[in-house]
Formats: C-alpha cells, sequence, structure tokens
C-alpha cells in the first residue's frame, strides 16, 4: 500500500505482480467473453489481490526510540529531586516497589505499608502523585514470623520481593526455616513453605512473577512454579534443587527469557544453572582474594554483575563467566536495579552518614551519573516506564528523583510529534 506499488518505484524494488491482482487493472463486467472472465477470475483467486494504495509519497521516518525516552535513564544528569516524605514506615524500609498505582513498602519490623502513586504529565509540578496511607492502616499488616537471629542485621531487599500485580508478598529469613507468601493488602498468610533445611536467606522472583528461586545456609538453591492465578505455589514440593555451593546461599537471581538461575555464595563463586532442566552450567570464581558475594544479578541483556561487601568491588561477566570489568565503589551497597534495556543499572548504599545512588554502565561500569541523599539508602524502586526513581533511606523517608521538568516536557513534544499530534 505504499508509494511503491506501481509504476518505475515498483519495477526498481522488484516489487511487481501478476497484473490481474492490481486495484482496477481489469473490468470483470466488461469482458463478455464467458471462459476469458472465468479465466481472469481463476488469475485472481489464484495470486490474490494488492491492497489499495494508501500513500503515493514516501512515508515519514520515525524517530530513533531514544530521542523520546522520557526515563530517568535517557537523561541521568538532569533528574532532580522533587519531595521528599517523611514516616513513610514505622522502621528502616528494606523493601520498596510501585506496582499499579500503590507503593509498597516493608519496614524492618515487618510491616507492610500501601500508599497511593500515579504518574502524571509534565504540566504538573511535581510529575507524580504520592499521597501517604494513614498508618492506623499499616499496623494491623504485619506479615510472616520474626527473623532468625542474626537475620535482623542482614535485612535486605533480596529477603523480599513483591509479585508483579502487587498481591502477594514473599518473604524468608524466619526463625522457622520457611518462606511465606503474605497478601499485599491484608497482611495475612497465603502459604508457608519449609523445604529448606536451614534458614532460607534470599528469594528472586522472575520478571513475569511466573518462577521463584530461594536460596539458604543450607547450601542449596531451589526453584518453584507460581500459579499467578490462585496465588500461591503450584506445588508444595520444588520443580529443581541446585546444589555446588560449599558455604550458604547469599544472594539469587533468575532469567527466564535467558533460561538462567544464578546463586551466590559465602564461599566467593557464583554458579550458573539452566532454569528448565535445572542441570548446572559453569562456576565463576572472582580473581584474587576469595571474598562473600552479598548481591548478584542478571541484566535482560545477559550481563551477570555481582557486588562483595568485604572488597566493596562490583564485578561484570557475560553469561559465559568471562570476566569483563571491575569496579572499586568505595561505598557499601545494599540496593540495585537493571533498566529495562539492560544497558544500565542502579546501586544505592552509603557513604558514611550520607546516602550514595549511582548509575552505571553495565558492560563497563563506567559511572555516568552519581547523586547524594541526607541518609543511607536503603531500597530503590522505579514507576511505571521508568519515569519515577523512589529512594528509600534508613530514617524511613522516601526521596522522589524524576527528569527536571523543562527536559521532560520538552521529550514528552518530541514523543506527540512522533505520534502525529
Amino acid at each position: 500500500f505504499g508509494d511503491k506499488q506501481q509504476g518505475k518505484k515498483a519495477e526498481d524494488a522488484c516489487n511487481v505482480f501478476c497484473h490481474y491482482t492490481y486495484e482496477n487493472a481489469v473490468d470483470i463486467d466488461a469482458i463478455k467473453d464467458e471462459g476469458e472472465r472465468n479465466s481472469v477470475l481463476a488469475q485472481i483467486e489464484e495470486f490474490g489481490q494488492c491492497p489499495s494504495q494508501i500513500f503515493n509519497k514516501p512515508h515519514p521516518k520515525r524517530f530513533p526510540p531514544e530521542s523520546i525516552d522520557i526515563s530517568v535513564f535517557s537523561k541521568l544528569t538532569s533528574i532532580k529531586s522533587y519531595v521528599r516524605k517523611e514516616n513513610v514506615a514505622s522502621a528502616p524500609i528494606v523493601h520498596i516497589c510501585v506496582r499499579g498505582e500503590c507503593v509498597v513498602v516493608v519496614g524492618g519490623d515487618r510491616f507492610v505499608g500501601l500508599h497511593k502513586w500515579r504518574n502524571a504529565t509534565a504540566d504538573f509540578i511535581p510529575p507524580f502523585s504520592f499521597e501517604l496511607e494513614k498508618k492506623s492502616k499499616s499496623k494491623h499488616r504485619r506479615i510472616g514470623v520474626e527473623f532468625a537471629r542474626g537475620m535482623m542485621e542482614e535485612l535486605a531487599m533480596r529477603m523480599f520481593a513483591v509479585s508483579h500485580d502487587g498481591k502477594t508478598i514473599f518473604s524468608c529469613g524466619h526463625w522457622d526455616n520457611s518462606f511465606k507468601l503474605s497478601s499485599t493488602e491484608t497482611g495475612k498468610l497465603i502459604q508457608s513453605i519449609v523445604a529448606h533445611k536451614d534458614v532460607v536467606t534470599c528469594v528472586a522472583l522472575s520478571r513475569n512473577s511466573r518462577v521463584l528461586v530461594t536460596g539458604s545456609k543450607d547450601t542449596t538453591v531451589m526453584v518453584w512454579l507460581r500459579d499467578p492465578v490462585h496465588n500461591v505455589l503450584a506445588s508444595v514440593h520444588p520443580q529443581h534443587i541446585l546444589y555446588g555451593h560449599d558455604d550458604e546461599i547469599t544472594c539469587v537471581a533468575v532469567d527466564v527469557d535467558i533460561d538462567v538461575v544464578i546463586s551466590g555464595s559465602r564461599d566467593g563463586t557464583c554458579i550458573v544453572y539452566s532454569l528448565r532442566s535445572g542441570n548446572y552450567t559453569r562456576s565463576i570464581y572472582p580473581r584474587g582474594r576469595t571474598v562473600p558475594i552479598n548481591w548478584l544479578g542478571i541484566s535482560p541483556m545477559g550481563t551477570i554483575i555481582t557486588y562483595s561487601a568485604d572488597n566493596l568491588v562490583l564485578r561484570a561477566y557475560s553469561l559465559n563467566g568471562r570476566r569483563l570489568h571491575s569496579t572499586d565503589t568505595k561505598m557499601h551497597l545494599n540496593s540495585f536495579y537493571f533498566s529495562e534495556s539492560g544497558k544500565m543499572f542502579l546501586a544505592a548504599g552509603r557513604k558514611g552518614t550520607k546516602g550514595v545512588l549511582i548509575a552505571l554502565s553495565c558492560h563497563s561500569l563506567r559511572v555516568r551519573c552519581r547523586e547524594e541523599t541526607p541518609r543511607p539508602i536503603r531500597s530503590i524502586a522505579l514507576s511505571k516506564n521508568e519515569h519515577h526513581l523512589l529512594v528509600a533511606m534508613d530514617d524511613a523517608s522516601v526521596m522522589v528523583f524524576a527528569l527536571n521538568e523543562s527536559i521532560m516536557r520538552r521529550l514528552t513534544l518530541q514523543k506527540l510529534k512522533m505520534l502525529g499530534f
């Protein structure tokens, strides 16, 4: 239906078909001979018909996606802090995420807060709405049971996960060696699973919320399938039990599209497994002195990144285990986020009494942006389409970052122009 459908342009592009298939190429009613008419109709039925030509001149080219990206990653040097909400939780926030029109926060005391959130256009300042719920509501929303001895000091994002629809919270680190599924809205227990022989130290949920991975002090990793319709695990027995570490598991990651499960341990190694088969694929051994792996993740592009708190070093590896780069961050990090493109990731934590947020390239680990906050950062989250960055600090306050309003307005106008407005 484009401008190269007929004529010289069609010939040059080798875009030619049987002449009977073109619109208005032949007048069937004008053919008097019945045999000839049937022959033409048979030709049309065999070769089909070309659609009506819509364009007589070349269609405008699309704008490149990068030019209309209005996420915080598009202009890292142009993000700014808009608000700081105090007393968002009754204890330091150890996990924060945005699900639809709700900000879910989990405090170190296991109380869950549900706060109203709504994205807004660049015409509004701030370009979002963030309304805290009444404290009386969150007082009745407590998940799980007490944490095991020693786990309170290690509370981190890796001990919690929230389903994609925001209805279920997964928690671990409990004294009874279980991990639990709780209702986000009420805090009531949905399911409690005891399968590991020691305390469950970490959980990871796939992006589609259908696969859950757990790691434990018993040195094993377990893969679970989830029934998203009923918000429970499909079975009380794991799909796979993965072995290979000599010390407790400290962190796990899963990616359904790439078909990998990755685990990190206090023994200083990372092990890559196949998600579908549960088979061992390879081990990754960092160079130099062996230090525990405190966090690891895999980007949508397949880059594996690890962090060790003992030496404050970030390392990047290919999916085949090849070392790409490493960098000494000189700060204690405890929260991480991969961009949807898989090219960038955020890391946040503390340096002294201040909070530090850095944006790095996944492949080279080059720092592209650095922001400081008045208090150490415990957890970070991004809103839908990565338009806003929420930073939770150890004083239970939350800061919200977004693009400068003038930059956001300009990018929004570019996007509208591309759509023809």
